[in-house]
């Protein structure tokens, strides 16, 4: 998640209860040695002291850019908690506050990032159940809460974003199957995703 002067939040992972970032710290440690300008605080949903501090420090938020998946799930699910709730409760209010502050946008953009799995209509090999369905569902949110965002008028707009295929471990067992120029590195699916959502306009929202 952005904020309005670069600083990024980062969504403390799961374990990582308490929010100050020992789940994943060395990640946002590397980030910040890299880039200098940027800084990390961590955020975790289901502490709201934590979520209390992101708020009270920058105010506003710009940018969500949702990448979260579950691979496995420790227990089940912890009962009593709704995490869809500590999402609206926290994160809503920030975005609507920030809108396109400190971009050339006129709107804060939710970016979820979907696959081209996720298509019915493109589903031709079959296999990866959980994986198509999870990102078919996805699509469908996406294009609930985009409907329900224009109705509202708030600066907001809720985007799905595609990657490509991305030299990472996910796709090493099939990257023999990828036609040649269509395995893109990290820095290019980057650059790109991030040159879609900087040109975001509410008027661009079309399904």
């Amino acid at each position: 998640m952005e904020t309005e002067n670069n600083n990024y939040v980062r969504w403390a992972d799961d374990e990582d209860e308490d929010g100050d970032g020992d789940g994943d710290g060395q990640y946002g440690v590397e980030i910040e040695h890299t880039n200098p300008m940027y800084q990390i605080m961590n955020l975790n949903l289901r502490n709201d002291a934590s979520a209390t501090s992101v708020r009270e420090k920058y105010g506003s938020l710009n940018l969500l850019i949702n990448a979260s998946g579950i691979l496995s799930i420790p227990n089940v699910l912890q009962p009593g908690r709704d995490n869809f709730i500590d999402c609206n409760q926290h994160i809503w209010p920030l975005l609507k506050v920030g809108g396109g502050t400190g971009t050339e946008r006129d709107v804060a953009v939710v970016a979820n990032l979907s696959a081209r799995v996720g298509s019915i209509g493109d589903n031709r090999l079959g296999g990866w159940y959980s994986y198509r369905s999870s990102k078919a569902a996805l699509n469908q949110l996406t294009k609930n809460v985009s409907v329900e965002f224009a109705r509202k008028k708030d600066p907001i707009i809720c985007i799905l974003l595609h990657p490509g295929t991305v030299d990472t471990d996910l796709s090493r067992p099939f990257q023999r199957n990828v036609p040649e120029g269509k395995l893109f590195t990290k820095e290019f699916s980057v650059q790109k995703l991030l040159g879609i959502i900087n040109k975001a306009k509410r008027h661009d929202v079309q399904w």
